[in-house]
Formats: C-alpha cells, sequence, structure tokens
C-alpha cells in the first residue's frame, strides 16, 4: 500500500502537467489575433500604424471627428483594446444623447396630444354652435324668402313710380342747370349795365358841377 500510493500520486501528477500544458498551448494559439482585429468593421474608423524600431509599438488614432483620439500602444492588442474603448464610449455618448432625445421628443407628443385632445374639444363645442347658427340663419333666411316675395308684388309699383320720378329728376335737372346758365347770363348784364350805369352817373355830376359853374359864371 505504501509503495502503489507514490506510483499513483506520480501517474496524477503528470497527467496534470499534461492537462497544464495543453491548455497553455491552445491558450496561446487559440487566442484572437489583433492585427486581424484591426480590420474589422467595428473600429474601421480607426487607423492603425506599427512604430517601426527597437521598442516598436502601435500608433493608433481615429480618423473622424472635430477632435480625434489618438495613442502610443505597446502592443498591438493595447492599440485594438483603445480603438474598441473609444469606440465604446462614443456609441455610449450617442446612445445617451439619443436617449434623452427620445425623451423629450415623448414629451412634446404627450403634451401636443393633450392639446390636440383640449382642441378637439373646443372644436366639436365651435362647431356645434355654428351649426345651430346656420340653422337658425337659414330659417330666418327663408322666412325672409317669403316676405320679400310678398313685398316685390307690392313694390313693382313703386318701382315703376320711382322710375317715372327719376325721369322726372332728369328733367327738372336740365331745367335747373338752364335756368342757372340764364341766371349766369343775367348777372352778367346786370354787372355790364351797373358798371354802365355808375360811369353816366359819374359823369351826369360832372356836367351837374360844371354847369353850376358856368351858371355862376354867367350871373356875375
Amino acid at each position: 500500500m505504501q509503495t502503489t500510493f507514490p506510483k499513483i500520486a506520480a501517474v496524477v501528477l503528470f497527467i496534470c502537467a499534461v492537462a497544464f500544458m495543453g491548455m497553455s498551448v491552445a491558450a496561446y494559439f487559440g487566442r484572437p489575433s489583433a492585427v486581424s482585429e484591426m480590420g474589422s468593421a467595428e473600429i474601421s474608423d480607426y487607423n492603425f500604424q506599427q512604430i517601426p524600431g527597437a521598442d516598436g509599438g502601435w500608433s493608433v488614432k481615429r480618423s473622424i471627428g472635430d477632435n480625434p483620439a489618438q495613442k502610443q500602444a505597446k502592443t498591438s492588442f493595447e492599440a485594438v483594446a483603445f480603438a474598441f474603448d473609444d469606440k465604446t464610449k462614443i456609441l455610449t455618448a450617442e446612445t445617451n444623447a439619443m436617449n434623452a432625445l427620445t425623451e423629450k421628443l415623448r414629451a412634446q407628443i404627450t403634451q401636443t396630444r393633450d392639446e390636440q385632445a383640449a382642441d378637439i374639444i373646443g372644436l366639436d363645442k365651435r362647431i356645434a354652435t355654428l351649426t345651430k347658427y346656420v340653422d337658425d340663419a337659414d330659417q330666418a333666411l327663408m322666412t325672409k324668402s317669403l316676405e320679400l316675395q310678398k313685398i316685390s308684388v307690392e313694390t313693382a309699383d313703386v318701382r315703376r313710380e320711382t322710375s317715372k320720378r327719376r325721369e322726372d329728376v332728369k328733367r327738372l335737372q336740365s331745367e335747373l342747370d338752364e335756368l342757372r346758365t340764364d341766371r349766369f347770363r343775367l348777372e352778367e348784364i346786370v354787372r355790364v349795365l351797373t358798371d354802365r350805369l355808375v360811369r353816366l352817373q359819374l359823369e351826369n355830376q360832372a356836367l351837374e358841377l360844371r354847369l353850376g359853374q358856368i351858371t355862376s359864371q354867367s350871373g356875375q
């Protein structure tokens, strides 16, 4: 029993060592290639350049945006990790902005729906009021139409009489214009005659004055 246990332990230890070695080899050869990840669609907007020299390393830079992010990485995995991390931050910021905008739009939509519901209620009331007004107006129009039909018969004679009166007015207006013309002419004749009368009176006064002078001289 004492000689069998060490042998079993040695076999188990050997099997474990082989298993660990296999896992290490699988992990080394089965890990993803960082260089192949540089060409993935998720980080296609990043430029990767290997830095020549003894130290080596990688340069990674985002090719779009106002302030492109860049980094000097020691390994290709660090460069790819930086690109994915930076891309994640950008998408997270865009997602947060879209979520905020979505919430804002939802609030606006809710407010608009409430306002529209209130407007619809108000419009329904307004439509009912206008409908009643139109119905009442239509009824009043029908009543007035019947009254007008009755009045139209009664006013036919008035229209004819009015037409005659209009003709009389036109005739009298024409006569009035002629009278005004005649009056203007008479006024002009009176003005001329008045001027003549004034001149004659002045001449008569001059003659009377001259006669008086001659009479006084003859008496002497």
